[in-house]
C-alpha cells in the first residue's frame, strides 16, 4: 500500500504563481486546471504559462492575467463568497477557506486592525482567489494525498510595496511565521528581496507536513518565480513520489538451515527466541544434501534485536551460520478490548485499515478459560465472543 506523495524544496522561495507553476511543471493538464477554475465565478481572466530559465535551472512560470483588466479589489468576505457559492467539491472548498482564513488573520495581526478594516492591496485581488484555489485543486488532480516542504529562506534588506518602504519579509509572512513555528533557514547569499510571499506562507502553513520523509522519487518538477536574478536560481522545486503506507515495518528475517538438532531442542529454541521479541518464529521442513530431511528455522525479528536473537540461534542449535534478509512488513491497526460476554469476560483483538473495523479475533487463552468453566465446546465460546464483540464494539 503506497501513497502520491510530494515535497516541496523552497530553492529561491514561494508564492502562489511558484506553486501553480511547480505542479503544470510536474505534468499538470493546463485544460483540467482551468475547467476546474472555472467553477468558481470572476471576471474573465486566463492563464499563461512558458519555459523559462532561472540560472541552469528550466521552470515553468504561469501568469494569470486578468482580461478585462477590471483591477476590482475584493475584501475577506468576498473570498469567502466566491469559494462558497464556487461548484468546487466541498473538501477543496474548506481548505482554500483555511489559507484565506490564516493570511486574514495574519494580515491583521500584522497591521494591528480588525478584518473588517483591513485593505489587502495587493492580496485583493483576481490572482489571489486563483493562486490559492489552483495550487488546491491542483494536488487533487494529481492525486498527491500527502506535501511536504523544506525549511524556509530568509530574506535580507527592504522592498518598497503599496504599503510603502518596509523589509523584504513582510509583515504577514512574519506573522504566519510565527503563529505556525515554521522553520526559517539563513543563507550566505543575501536575498535582497521578498523570497516568501504571504500568499505562499499561508499556503504551506495550511498544507504542508515540516519534517523529514523517506520516499521513492518519481519526478523532479520546478516552478518559476518572476524575477531572474543572477546569483540564485529563483526557483521551487516540486519531488514527487511515493512512499509506504504508515504502519510499514523495518523488520529482518534471519533464517538458518539444520539437520542434525533433535525436535526438543528446536522448541525450547523456539521458546527463548519468543521471550527475546522475536516477533514470530516457525519451522518448515526441508531436504538438504544427500537428501536429508531437516528444517528452516525462520525467525522475524526487529533489527535492534538482532545481536540477541542471532545469539540463541547459534549457542541453542548446531548451525554454523544465519542468512539474514532485511524485508518490509505492512501491519493492520489492531486494538485489544475486554469485553463482558453472556459467559464471562474475554479479550478481543480488533483488526481495522483505514479506521474501519475489519475482524474481531477471541484471544485464545481466555476463550478456553471460559470453555473450561461453562463445560462447552471452545468453537462455541469463540463464535459467541465474535458475536457479542460485533454487537458491542462495531
Amino acid at each position: 500500500m503506497r501513497k502520491k506523495i510530494a515535497f516541496l524544496e523552497l530553492i529561491g522561495g514561494v508564492s502562489g504563481d511558484m506553486l501553480i507553476g511547480a505542479l503544470i511543471d510536474a505534468g499538470l493538464s493546463k485544460k483540467d486546471l482551468l475547467n476546474e477554475l472555472n467553477l468558481i465565478d470572476l471576471p474573465a481572466w486566463n492563464m499563461e504559462s512558458k519555459i523559462v530559465n532561472r540560472c541552469a535551472i528550466k521552470a515553468t512560470h504561469i501568469n494569470f492575467v486578468d482580461e478585462k483588466n477590471t483591477q476590482k479589489k475584493y475584501a475577506w468576505t468576498d473570498f469567502t463568497n466566491i469559494i462558497n457559492d464556487s461548484r468546487l467539491p466541498d473538501n477543496d472548498k474548506q481548505k482554500i477557506k483555511d489559507i484565506f482564513n490564516i493570511l486574514m488573520v495574519a494580515e491583521s495581526n500584522a497591521h494591528k486592525v480588525d478584518s473588517s478594516e483591513l485593505h489587502l492591496h495587493e492580496l485583493g485581488t483576481i490572482d489571489t482567489i486563483l493562486d490559492v484555489s489552483g495550487f488546491v485543486v491542483g494536488l487533487r488532480l494529481l492525486g498527491i494525498s500527502e506535501l511536504y516542504c523544506s525549511s524556509l529562506p530568509i530574506s535580507v534588506g527592504v522592498i518598497s510595496n503599496s504599503h510603502g518602504i518596509m523589509t523584504s519579509n513582510s509583515l504577514a509572512t512574519i506573522e504566519i511565521y510565527k503563529a505556525y513555528n515554521l522553520p526559517g533557514r539563513s543563507s550566505k547569499i543575501e536575498f535582497h528581496k521578498e523570497m516568501v510571499t504571504p500568499t505562499g506562507a499561508a499556503i504551506v502553513s495550511s498544507l504542508c507536513n515540516f519534517k523529514g520523509v523517506e520516499f521513492d522519487i518519481s519526478s523532479i518538477s520546478y516552478g518559476a518565480g518572476t524575477n531572474n536574478p543572477e546569483n540564485y536560481p529563483n526557483v521551487l522545486g516540486f519531488w514527487t513520489g511515493e512512499k509506504f503506507y504508515n504502519n510499514q515495518e523495518d523488520l529482518l528475517l534471519l533464517e538458518t538451515n539444520i539437520d542434525d538438532t533433535t525436535g526438543e531442542v528446536l522448541g525450547y529454541t523456539m521458546e527463548k527466541l519468543f521471550q527475546s521479541n522475536a516477533i514470530d518464529v516457525w519451522f518448515t521442513p526441508i531436504q538438504m544434501k544427500k537428501n536429508r530431511p531437516a528444517t528452516q528455522l525462520s525467525v522475524l525479528a526487529n533489527s535492534s534485536d538482532l545481536d540477541e536473537i542471532s545469539r540463541i540461534m547459534l549457542v541453542e542449535t548446531s548451525t554454523l551460520g544465519i542468512r539474514i534478509k532485511r524485508i518490509d512488513r505492512i501491519k493492520a491497526d489492531r486494538e485489544i478490548h475486554e469485553i463482558k460476554t453472556n459467559l464471562g469476560n474475554a479479550r478481543v483483538k480488533i483488526k481495522k485499515i483505514n479506521g474501519k473495523v475489519i475482524n474481531f479475533s477471541p484471544e485464545y487463552e481466555s476463550c478456553k478459560i471460559i470453555a473450561k468453566q461453562k463445560n462447552i465446546s471452545l468453537n462455541d465460546v469463540i463464535s459467541l465472543v465474535i458475536q457479542e464483540s460485533k454487537n458491542k464494539l462495531s
